[in-house]
């Protein structure tokens, strides 16, 4: 009764704020560092207070970009990809794709593609998967007009190579429609694609050789009017017909981009492999392939496991040919083999033949199936008047058999009359 009592008074402590010593409730704010944390406190009427805090962490996958953020806290990611809350707290995360990516999916707590919510119980990892859907190789149309232009894209390039910045960069110098509007947008993407903007190939861009070339060319010149005075030194692209082409490749549309995805389940292992080359899961699980691609994935089932089919985008059992048209996910399954193990009993006397694991009590169940690789320990035990002289088949001796389940397999127990 005295326990029962302490419980009933401890519970009414917490109800009223009126404990044993008589004082006022004191509450204890989140703010334990760390994975996880205890904080502790005591009501003002005496009664202990502890708050478990456990820490969320976000990471981000795959080929796109995306921001996922929290309706409590101060996770951000971006930026801020962790917080600390109290055990407990419902935790609700929307993901969010900027044009060129899609969200194709949580890790973790949640599954699919909504708004990932969950409470609290530990610390706890959630995984964001942002495929790429329409980036493609980096191109001059600087501004996202939908095309290259010598008054807008040409004159941004030998702004940005001569060391321009901020509002002296884009000045007078975006064009109508475009997507790319503001100085921090189109200096980063300058900043993105300034490795290619180096057309004449010696390694370095430079305004007095590649911008006047690529501003030359889109206002029209071509050949030694193009070329003339501009060809930066060691340069590999020396001639007219190869800076032409290689200024002619980054103003064509953007070649899309599209993740594939691939997953393995079952209680079996194997690979998976494709065609192109990308996909080889084993340890690469997803790839990027430009747009209306066709991967062909082919399941690799290792030894003991066989292949059951696939799920997603492929249904069926042969191989996956796939078109990438869009982000794309992809599972194959994989079971682990079973094989029948047979006990046979001979000779003139009577006896008890069992497995460990479970299965054959031979007596009445003289067969039973097991995974593959499973090592089973068959055991004999003779009835009065008889006597246990050995096995044959897949074991042999009198002691104990032990038989790895690689295929199936028939074992003979002998009991003979004393």
């Amino acid at each position: 009764m005295t326990g029962i009592r302490s419980c009933v008074l401890a519970v009414l402590a917490v109800l009223t704020g009126v404990g044993a010593a008589g004082g006022p409730f004191n509450a204890v704010a989140r703010g334990a560092t760390g994975t996880t944390g205890s904080v502790a406190g005591t009501t003002a009427k005496g009664v202990a207070l502890a708050v478990t805090n456990s820490i969320v962490t976000v990471s981000k996958a795959g080929s796109g970009t995306g921001t996922v953020t929290s309706d409590v806290g101060a996770i951000n990611c971006g930026g801020t990809c962790s917080d600390t809350y109290a055990d407990g707290t419902p935790i609700t995360l929307p993901a969010t794709a900027p044009v060129g990516s899609q969200f194709t999916g949580w890790l973790g707590p949640c599954t699919g593609t909504g708004t990932c919510q969950f409470t609290l119980n530990g610390p706890t990892t959630v995984s964001a998967t942002f495929a790429a859907t329409a980036i493609g190789r980096p191109r001059l149309d600087l501004d996202a007009t939908g095309s290259c232009d010598a008054l807008t894209d040409g004159l941004l390039v030998l702004r940005y190579l001569s060391g321009l910045s901020g509002a002296a960069l884009i000045n007078a110098a975006v064009g109508q429609g475009a997507v790319r509007t503001t100085d921090t947008q189109i200096g980063n993407y300058l900043l993105d694609v300034r490795p290619v903007l180096d057309v004449d190939g010696n390694g370095q861009a430079d305004a007095s050789s590649d911008g006047l070339l690529i501003t030359r060319y889109l206002f029209g010149l071509r050949g030694d009017g193009l070329i003339a005075g501009a060809v930066g030194s060691g340069a590999t692209r020396p001639d007219a017909s190869g800076i032409e082409a290689q200024i002619q490749s980054l103003c064509l549309p953007p070649t899309p981009i599209y993740m594939l995805s691939v997953s393995k389940t079952g209680s079996g292992a194997g690979t998976m492999t494709s065609s192109p080359a990308g996909i080889n899961c084993g340890t690469a699980c997803a790839a990027d392939y430009d747009g209306n691609t066709i991967v062909a994935l082919t399941p690799v089932p290792a030894i003991g496991s066989s292949f059951t089919g696939w799920s997603g985008a492929c249904t069926g059992t042969g191989t996956c040919n796939l078109t990438m048209n869009a982000a794309k996910f992809v599972s194959a399954n994989f079971a682990l083999n079973t094989y029948y193990l047979t006990v046979a009993k001979s000779g003139a006397g009577a006896g008890l033949v069992t497995s460990s694991p479970a299965g054959i009590n031979c007596g009445t169940s003289c067969s039973a199936s097991y995974d593959y690789g499973t090592v089973v320990t068959l055991t004999a035990a003779a009835s009065i008047g008889s006597t246990f002289t050995g096995w044959s088949g897949a074991c042999t001796g009198v002691g104990t058999c032990n038989v790895t389940m690689n295929a199936a397999k028939v074992v003979i127990a002998v009991f003979d009359g004393v």
